[in-house]
């Protein structure tokens, strides 16, 4: 893919990581996330251990692999959103 794409799709994947993480905390603790310091709330561990080590589909680099995807299938990245990416889980 080409560079810009993939600088859009990251930009993407830490929006909608950000959208679900609001969602996981309370609304005091997720006023406090925004763009900047999003890096400290990422898990360091982005694998799960189930019959082998497995990529956890919340992770910004899941939310990645799976826009991705979804690109290659004919989605357009402005359309995407949490609920499109993470449907299913």
């Amino acid at each position: 893919m080409n560079t810009k794409i993939i600088k859009k799709i990251n930009h993407k994947a830490l929006e909608i990581f950000m959208e679900w993480l609001k969602e996981q905390i309370s609304q005091k603790e997720s006023d406090k996330i925004n763009i900047n310091n999003i890096a400290s709330f990422i898990p360091s561990q982005q694998y799960y251990y189930n019959k082998g080590a497995r990529l956890s589909p919340t992770s910004p680099r899941g939310i990645r692999k799976r826009i991705k995807k979804e690109m290659k299938r004919g989605a357009v990245l402005e359309d995407m959103t949490k609920e499109y990416i993470l449907e299913g889980l």
